[in-house]
This record gives structure tokens, sequence and C-alpha cells, in this order.
């Protein structure tokens, strides 16, 4: 009987052969091989095909990378010196240093803490680390100049806005996750968190917002960055709803719908509904009717908290909503609904479903498992698997029962399909 191969073989193996699969695919398109250099591709759109084999890298390239570390260097590397990374990307942020060196150019750091009005030594050590971790290049002469990296901070203004809402209202919250939970532990409330022991005026991440118009704005673009990810893209919505091979809902409202970008790409891809988009006020005041929708969706506003006002609609959707919130208030949310709906009207959540430990490959895994327990930090939420979720609607009212659960490859956000009962009968179907 032959022997195993050892596992830093076997995955070394796995790294070699998706590599290969990878770097063959671009070249045979044409496109730059992987890189930090700047021109490089920012983002790596690959076939379904290419996206499991990138997946199998990633997991490979990271296991053998902790391996190789050993366990007690692998464990004392978790906490120092990597945390100081973020210190460095804040000082980038607020500084707007690559701002400050043009696409091409190549400046010495004296230059660019005249720039900055920063010290040279503080600049020199911060952007040292962060080049280490392929953020700007230094060259043979000491001159600093833009990498893959951090030219995707000089050419996508949204990213920016991500980086500095999370290291201005994210990270500060993360030291407080123990004493938050040891001061308030069985709290659902969102002005009990570790955000709000981070905090020295409000309480509640969504009323600082509402105190700092510019922070809101801010923290606004950089939701639209998430959204625009292709983890979370609206493509994977529009494919788990299923309505190409289903009949089309006539009327739709969006409730929480923001700018409303997602309801526009749902009219667009099906011309038979008509739609609503509902927000808080201040929302909604700032929004505007596409031309080639008007007649179409309409916006108004409207306080999810308060009874639903528009009756009989076939789909109510909440897209990456109750993730904000505990139990105690998604429960009300999906409450005051109910007065709207008629038998089999549909709320629709789109929304991530945890799945169980090692479904999914690690770094998926840590992806998934670092924003649950952002949500923790932040409001008191959490991600919910799919008992959660059926529990949840169950305890709403027991009229309720979900249909399906839905995620299409390279999704993030599962569609949770929950129908409105009178004593009817509802095949669920979980589809993962």
């Amino acid at each position: 009987m032959s022997k195993p191969q050892p596992k830093a073989e076997s995955l070394a193996a796995t790294i070699s052969q998706n590599t290969a699969e990878i770097s063959q695919y671009l070249a045979a398109q044409g496109l730059p091989e992987l890189s930090f250099a700047p021109g490089a591709l920012p983002v790596l759109d690959l076939p379904p095909h290419l996206q499991k084999a990138r997946a199998e890298l990633l997991d490979a390239t990271a296991e053998l990378h902790d391996l190789v570390t050993g366990p007690l260097s692998y464990l004392v590397g978790l906490v120092s010196p990597t945390h100081n990374i973020l210190a460095s990307i804040k000082f980038i942020n607020q500084y707007q240093v690559a701002s400050k060196i043009q696409a091409d150019e190549e400046v010495s750091y004296e230059e660019l803490a005249q720039r900055c009005n920063v010290q040279v030594d503080a600049i020199r050590r911060l952007l040292r680390l962060a080049i280490a971790f392929h953020i700007f290049r230094e060259t043979s002469n000491g001159s600093v100049s833009h990498s893959a990296v951090s030219r995707c901070m000089l050419e996508m203004p949204l990213v920016n806005d991500w980086i500095g809402h999370f290291c201005d209202e994210v990270w500060p919250a993360s030291p407080h996750t123990v004493d938050a939970l040891m001061r308030w532990p069985n709290s659902e409330e969102p002005n009990e968190t570790a955000f709000s022991l981070s905090q020295s005026s409000n309480p509640t991440l969504f009323g600082f917002l509402q105190g700092t118009p510019a922070k809101a704005e801010r923290f606004t673009n950089a939701m639209k960055f998430l959204q625009a990810a292709p983890e979370t893209g609206v493509s994977h919505l529009l494919k788990d709803l299923q309505w190409d091979t289903e009949p089309v809902p006539k009327r739709l409202v969006d409730i929480g719908g923001a700018d409303g970008a997602i309801t526009t790409a749902i009219l667009r891809h099906f011309p038979t509904m008509t739609a609503v988009v509902q927000d808080l006020p201040n929302v909604i005041e700032s929004n505007k009717v596409p031309h080639d929708l008007e007649g179409r969706l309409k916006l108004m506003s409207h306080d999810m908290f308060s009874p639903q006002p528009l009756l009989d609609a076939d789909v109510y959707l909440l897209r990456s909503v109750l993730h904000d919130w505990s139990d105690k208030y998604c429960i009300r949310i999906l409450r005051s609904i109910i007065p709207a709906l008629k038998s089999g009207s549909k709320v629709i959540l789109n929304e991530v479903c945890m799945p169980a430990p090692k479904v999914l490959s690690a770094s998926q895994e840590r992806l998934l498992r670092g924003y649950d327990l952002t949500m923790k930090q932040l409001f008191n939420s959490k991600e919910r698997d799919a008992k959660e979720w059926e529990s949840l609607f169950a305890a709403a009212d027991t009229r309720f029962h979900i249909r399906r659960i839905t995620c299409s490859p390279g999704s993030v956000l599962s569609v949770i399909e929950a129908v409105w009962t009178e004593g009817s009968t509802v095949t669920f179907e979980e589809s993962l």
C-alpha cells in the first residue's frame, strides 16, 4: 500500500496546477499576467470554471503558508505585528497619500512628506510597512511610486470611502467586542455594542451617521462599493430570483432600497414589472427616477418599522437590511409588512445565508465569519444560517413559509423567499 503524499507536497501540486490553468487563460485572452506592478488587472474576473480553480489556489496557498510558518509562529503572527497594517492604511487614507503621487511618478520620501505635511521619518515608516503588503513600491533609488494596489486608491474613489469608513468606524469598535459582551451579555439593542463603547457621543452607528453628514455620505459610498463587488453583484440576484423561468411578479416594493439601484436593475431586466422604492425621507429626497423608468418606478418615504402602506404587492424585497438588526427588531420589521400581504405574496430577502462550518473554502469561510462578527460589533445583529432564517420568519408569524433559499456560484448573498399563506402547504427548497 503506497504511502499518502505529504500534505505540503499535495498543496504545492494543487497550487502548481491551478496557477497554470489561470496563467494559460490570461495568456490566451491577451490579458496581463498576475502582478502587483502598475497596469495589472485591478480585478481578476475569471469564467466560472476558473473561479473554482482560483478558490482552490487561494486556499492551498494560505494553508501551505500557515503550515510552513509553524503553529507557534502562526499564532503569534495573528496578533503582532500585522495588525499595524491598518494604522498604515488609515494614514494613507486620511492624508490622501495615493492622490499625492501621479500614476507614473516617482517621488522621494522628502518630497512626499512636504506634499502631505507630515514628518519624513513618519511617512517613511508607515509607507514601508504598506509596501511590504504591496501597497506602493519603493524604487532602487529610494523613491516611492504606485503599485497596482495603490493605483486602486488613486483611480477608484469609492475604494477610499470604504477604507475610510472601515478605519474610522469599524476598526475602532473591534477591540471593544469582548468588553461589550461582558457589559451587556444578552443584549439585542443597537446602542449596547462594541461600537457604542468606541464612541463618546452617539451610541449607535446609524445615529452617529445621522449626526455627521460627511461620514453618512462616505458610508453610502462605501456600501455602493461593496454592492458593486462581483460577490454581491445584482446579476446573482436576477438569476436567483428565478423569474426568467417562472411568472414575473407585477408589482414589487423594495423596502430600505436606498438609491434604488437594485430595483432599477430588476425593472430593466423584467420590463413588465412596476416597483416602489422605500426608504427614510432624507434618502428618498436625494433620489431621482431614471428617465427610462418613469411611470414604472416610484419613490416613497417610509419607516420600515411602521405598518406597510402599500397593499397587495406581489413581492416585498429587503436586500442586506435584516442583517443590520437583531432578532427582536427583525421580527418587528417583518410584522410591519403583514397588514399589506395577501395570500401568495412573497417577502424576499437578499442576504447572507451562513453555511455549516467547512462547507465553503477556507477563504470564503473567513470572509463570511468576519462579516458576521462585524455585524455583532456594530449593531448587535448577525449573519444568519438557514435554520435561523426559518426561525425568524416563524417567530414573526407562522403564516410565513420559506419556499426556497438559493445562492448561485460566486455569490455571497442568497435569495430567501418566504410566501405568505393562509392555511396552504408550501414546499421548502434549498439550493446552496
